[in-house]
């Protein structure tokens, strides 16, 4: 199967990381953290995208970045080959250094700019590689604390955004790192959607790209009699337990989300009737996750071939 086509903008800001193949280190000793750092800033140069912020990690890095263009493909390569050919030519060694493509997210900017370089950030420390944030060189958090570090990082958003003044801005940056609110919030985003932003930023991406998905998108199935059966093949496709998909509370459990909107979208239960299915789950829970189902719909790639996965299985269980 072809790799989705990922959304590409210019102007806009993403977060990029890419980690070791079987999660084996990338970095083995400052030589090659340097030689990453150098190999950024050339492709700085060379693409002239703007670098909010970045933590180089034991097997693991991050990038916070707008794109002047819609290139970001062309920056990723630039960096993970030019890397992978000096790692592997300096180490002896043959074969993919970083564990398939690399990973994005399409960032609204405000309010998720600080936020995100926070969570970059703050990953030493949430690892243990040290104890104070202050203590870790490879990353942008010095150039944040009005340090030369190594001058890769715009820094101007912070200090309007704190200031007027850059003293001022630089120690209330600091004060909003200690809090470390919102970052569990921020990293489980991270995991789950491709889009991180509101809905009105969602709607605008995805106008702009052509990527609006009405529902009959997905072919509906044949049959809608046993909604167990709904329920087991969300299971199946989203890799967890049945009691899983009925029972587990949280928003992001996607695979329930699937199950509700699916029978939602195919059958005549009310929402009350839905919600019986799912450990007597209430009606303003069902409601909401049908509609934010409905909104990631329109832009999440990820649950459209998860739920397009499911239809399939369910056609296929019914002979269609």
């Amino acid at each position: 199967m072809g790799r989705k086509r990922r959304i590409m903008l210019a102007g806009e800001c993403y977060h990029t990381y890419a980690r070791g193949n079987e999660k084996k280190e990338i970095f083995r000793d400052n030589d090659d953290r340097y030689k990453f750092v150098n190999l950024v800033g050339k492709a700085k140069k060379k693409y002239s995208f703007i670098l909010y912020a970045f933590v180089l990690m034991p097997n693991h890095y991050h990038l916070l970045l707008e794109t002047s263009a819609p290139n970001l493909p062309d920056i990723m390569k630039f960096i993970n080959a030019s890397y992978s050919t000096y790692f592997n030519w300096r180490h002896k060694r043959v074969g993919h250094l970083f564990q398939g493509r690399y990973g994005c997210q399409l960032v609204e900017k405000h309010p998720f700019l600080p936020e995100l370089t926070r969570y970059i950030h703050l990953n030493p420390v949430k690892a243990k590689l040290c104890k104070k944030i202050s203590e870790y060189k490879w990353s942008s958090y010095h150039e944040y604390c009005g340090k030369k570090g190594f001058g890769l990082s715009e820094i101007g958003w912070m200090i309007k955004k704190y200031g007027p003044q850059r003293e001022e801005a630089l120690e209330k940056y600091k004060m909003f790192l200690s809090e470390k609110v919102g970052t569990e919030a921020i990293e489980t985003g991270l995991l789950e959607s491709f889009v991180m932003g509101g809905n009105e930023f969602a709607v605008r991406v995805a106008e702009s790209c052509g990527k609006i998905q009405e529902i009959t998108k997905f072919r509906r199935p044949a049959v809608m009699t046993d909604y167990n059966k709904v329920i087991a093949e969300s299971a199946r496709v989203f890799n967890v337990s049945i009691e899983e998909v009925t029972h587990k509370k949280g928003k992001h459990n996607y695979a329930k989300s699937a199950a509700i909107y699916i029978i939602w979208s195919n059958s005549a239960k009310t929402y009350g009737e839905i919600g019986s299915l799912f450990n007597n789950l209430d009606v303003s829970s069902v409601k909401r996750r049908v509609a934010s189902v409905k909104r990631e719909l329109q832009i999440n790639v990820y649950l459209q071939d998860k739920i397009e996965s499911i239809i399939k299985g369910l056609n296929a269980l019914s002979g269609v």
